[in-house]
């Protein structure tokens, strides 16, 4: 099926009704935030490593390897460059963004009869929503006023805009086909957690450790579509009941505000300094999402006449369970350098939309049927250079696709170049540029179930991110 399963309910009904995507649920399923400078160092092979601030995050067991206390910041400058591919045409986009990537505080002490607990409380940026891009291309086979025209039985006419704005009658509309079609998207947000945690040493070979997370933030999106007849192909049609269109101008804002919980459960192993191997199990996600959406229509015409329709802003609320996500990884270490792998798996064919204004029954249904288990997996280098204050790592990651079916390249990577220099005895300078590369086919308008009125685009996505940290062990 492709991609079409991201946003294959949009248009569904009714133009004044928002519905859930199964994307507002993959969004929040999985991170992609840097974490710590030093886990985008070595992306999902840091749970091998699990010794910092970044323990608190990917197995909490880790903290006993803080010898005494921790107190970490990060920073993140992004470079976004997205490639847009519509009807063979081409386009490119760069945008910037910078933010704060995690504030924490670890303590480690002692207990009675020698074993070791820590503690720790931890900001992190777990996602990062940022995105800009635009699409354009001449479409002689549909528009998304047939596709809007064709589900008019479904609708109250006086809802749909296509009836309102005189652009169709009873089910047909002269509109078909060869429009200039153009979009703009805009998103913007991210998911914020504070996550507070312990760990306990079982004996001086394996620990134990827990976090519990809150999370919040939101996500924005804006879409500016235009469908424009630069042809004149329909300059005849100006007879009632139909305008004689130049332009349509469709626009739609989606605001949400989540609020979330979820913990996690952890252990690692050890042997001297030599291997440790590190397991941890994050618990389902429950997410709080709180939205308002807005749709606006504008037509120019011809004789530079006008007319718009607007649906006002529509609130909408409903609930977002997340699945498990199981980690595991190892590494070994000798003479400076330290080998890390990790892998993290997830079923998001258990994503679930619950409490929801619409029915979600068909979503839900479209998600255990078309979505499969999600992997990352990968692999790093940390080499401590002799007699030197210089620590370098590198590292490579890779996420399949959560669809059964889907394009070329669809898997998610990264590929990771950094290193840390000792300041002193108690600070280190963590450094990172990690490169990630995404393609993503997303539809337009319509769905698969209906080929002649289908539009999608490919949009390619790879962002580099530059970040420094610095961590001070007292």
């Amino acid at each position: 099926m492709k991609r079409y399963l991201v946003i294959a309910l949009l248009f569904i009904s009714s133009a004044s009704v928002y519905s859930q995507y199964v994307e507002d649920a993959l969004r929040y399923g999985l991170p992609n935030g840097l974490i710590t400078p030093r886990v985008a160092g070595l992306n999902v092979a840091y749970h091998g490593v699990a010794d910092d601030m970044g323990a608190l995050f990917y197995n909490p067991a880790g903290m006993i390897l803080v010898k005494s206390n921790e107190l970490s910041m990060g920073l993140n400058f992004q470079v976004n460059s997205v490639e847009s591919m519509y009807k063979n045409n081409l386009d490119e986009f760069s945008s910037n963004n910078e933010g704060i990537t995690n504030v924490g505080l670890i303590s480690s002490f002692d207990r009675q009869g020698g074993k070791k607990s820590a503690i720790g409380i931890a900001y992190y940026k777990e996602s990062d929503f940022y995105n800009t891009f635009d699409y354009a291309g001449f479409n002689e086979q549909s528009t998304l006023i047939a596709n809007q025209t064709k589900n008019w039985q479904y609708d109250d006419p006086n809802d749909n805009w296509v009836n309102r704005l005189r652009l169709a009658e009873n089910g047909y509309t002269p509109y078909e086909d060869s429009l200039f079609q153009r979009g703009q998207i805009d998103s913007r947000g991210g998911i914020h957690t504070i996550t507070g945690g312990a760990a306990f040493e079982v004996n001086e070979y394996v620990s134990l450790g827990f976090a519990l997370t809150g999370k919040w933030g939101g996500f924005t999106y804006d879409k500016s579509y235009y469908e424009t007849d630069i042809h004149n192909n329909y300059n005849t049609v100006g007879r009632e009941p139909y305008e004689d269109l130049h332009e349509l101008e469709f626009i739609e804002t989606v605001d949400q505000d989540v609020a979330g919980f979820s913990a996690t459960l952890g252990i690692q192993a050890r042997i001297e300094d030599f291997m440790r191997f590190g397991a941890s199990v994050k618990l389902p996600t429950w997410y709080q999402v709180d939205e308002t959406y807005k749709q606006d229509v504008n037509l120019t015409f011809d004789d530079n006449s006008n007319s718009n329709f607007s649906t006002g802003t529509v609130p909408n609320s409903y609930k977002i369970t997340t699945p498990f996500i199981y980690s595991a990884g190892f590494s070994f270490h000798a003479l400076g350098l330290t080998f890390a792998s990790g892998i993290e798996y997830s079923d998001v064919s258990q994503l679930e939309f619950s409490d929801a204004m619409f029915d979600v029954e068909s979503l839900n249904k479209i998600i255990v049927r078309e979505l499969v288990g999600q992997t990352t997996w990968g692999f790093g280098l940390e080499y401590q250079l002799p007699w030197l204050p210089f620590m370098a790592r590198a590292s490579y990651a890779s996420t399949t696709s959560p669809y059964q079916q889907d394009i070329a390249n669809a898997a998610k990577s990264w590929l990771s170049l950094g290193g840390s220099v000792f300041l002193g005895e108690k600070v280190r300078l963590d450094a990172v540029m990690r490169w990630t590369d995404l393609s993503e086919q997303r539809v337009n308008y319509g769905s698969i179930n209906d080929p002649e009125n289908y539009s999608t685009y490919i949009i390619t996505q790879k962002p580099l991110n530059i970040s420094l940290g610095l961590t001070y062990r007292y």
